[in-house]
């Protein structure tokens, strides 16, 4: 396998918001069902390793990927070191755990289902319903994603007219962020010190359009980049269902933005400027390319096609490389399973590492560590911090 030297200034910045981190958004589909449902994988997004510099022209089209082989990667055991129950037996339980965040001791929890941002202490006791469903300012339409700036939980909306609302760490509503930005017709984003990176989600038949905005404070454009993967005009040229997973996930990390998007495992990196500056291009040993197969909503058809390939679930870039989590519908479990993927510097044997996971993680913390939603005995949705190592 040939790996692509990478140049020290790309290296020190591969060197941190999930932007699951989570599922892919089918947008055919409702979009609150989207938002919750993993039966839909709402948030596709596939990594890789291998980097390539190139010059800072965007290019037409994405770099071949490759895999990994399995004795290429060590395989290492999820340990789950804490576990908190959301409300206990007799207190307010979110229907769906879409999204956590962590802020100011407490955690927040998105009930895409409800359509509900829950406040928890860190024992798991309820505080307050920080907001609920409607358009009225501090209300939600169709949240999609939480974030964090210093003590300030950011919410991502799709269709509210605050594209971004903002709470303090006690649940407390601040008010609308990036004013100038009327709709986000996005499925993710990531907070800098002066910028903020949003992933669009509309399907285009353009193959090289950009799918990732950097903007001001103020919610201004300032660059696009991140050409849309040419899959997505392929499929909708012939009615494809894959078309319609069109959720794409950004990260920041310094000044490098990291675009991935739900049909290929290569990530586009960024600079600020929106040039493309380089790619990760390495899937682990189980991924398994999608296909294309004609559009559907039927359940047991959606289903099945989620289990012939694999997904990203979430992603994470760290001092020193990056986290991921990934998903694949296993139907003769009759359920999602969950696997970690991370790697560290160059790509050499024994510099990635592979674990399978418990629950269904919704966010990465570190390049060791994650929350996963789990159940308790008596079916309280809880949140488990997991650890990764031998």
């Amino acid at each position: 396998m040939h790996f692509v030297t990478v140049a020290a200034p790309l290296r020190t910045a591969l060197t941190r918001h999930s932007v699951r981190h989570h599922h892919s958004l089918l947008i055919a589909m409702n979009l609150t069902r989207c938002n919750v449902a993993p039966t839909l994988l709402c948030a596709i997004v596939s990594v890789a390793l291998t980097i390539d510099t190139v010059t800072a022209q965007a290019p037409t089209a994405l770099p071949a990927y490759s895999i990994l082989r399995s004795d290429e990667v060590r395989s290492l055991r999820a340990q789950v070191i804490e576990t908190v129950v959301l409300g206990g037996s007799k207190t307010r339980r979110p229907s769906v755990v879409s999204d956590v965040a962590l802020v100011g001791g407490h955690i927040f929890v998105l009930d895409g289902m409800q359509r509900h941002l829950l406040v928890y202490d860190s024992t798991g006791r309820f505080l307050r319903e920080a907001a609920k469903y409607g358009d009225h300012d501090g209300g939600i339409e169709s949240p999609i994603r939480l974030a964090t700036h210093g003590d300030t939980v950011l919410l991502l909306d799709v269709t509210h007219r605050n594209a971004v609302s903002a709470f303090d760490a006690q649940g407390r509503f601040l008010g609308a962020r990036y004013p100038d930005l009327s709709e986000a017709s996005a499925s993710s984003m990531a907070i800098g010190t002066a910028t903020v990176a949003f992933a669009h989600m509309d399907a285009d038949d353009r193959p090289s359009r950009s799918v990732v905005s950097i903007r001001d404070r103020r919610g201004r454009e300032l660059a696009t980049g991140c050409p849309s993967a040419p899959t997505y005009a392929q499929s909708l040229k012939r009615g494809g269902l894959l078309a319609r997973f069109t959720a794409r996930l950004v990260d920041m990390r310094g000044n490098r933005v990291y675009c991935a998007q739900a049909v290929t495992p290569v990530v586009t990196i960024l600079d600020l400027q929106g040039r493309t500056v380089g790619h990760i291009t390495v899937a682990p040993p189980f991924f398994a390319p999608p296909a294309d197969i004609a559009e559907t909503r039927n359940q047991k058809a959606l289903l099945d096609y989620q289990s012939r390939w694999t997904a990203l679930h979430g992603f994470r870039g760290t001092p020193t490389g990056f986290a991921s989590t990934w998903s694949r519908y296993d139907a003769g479990a009759g359920r999602f399973v969950y696997r970690f993927f991370a790697c560290d510097g160059d790509v050499t044997p024994g510099n990635c590492r592979t674990s399978e996971i418990p629950g269904e993680p919704v966010r990465i913390i570190a390049s060791d560590r994650l929350l996963s939603v789990t159940s308790a005995t008596d079916g309280s949705p809880s949140l488990a911090t997991i650890r990764v190592g031998p």
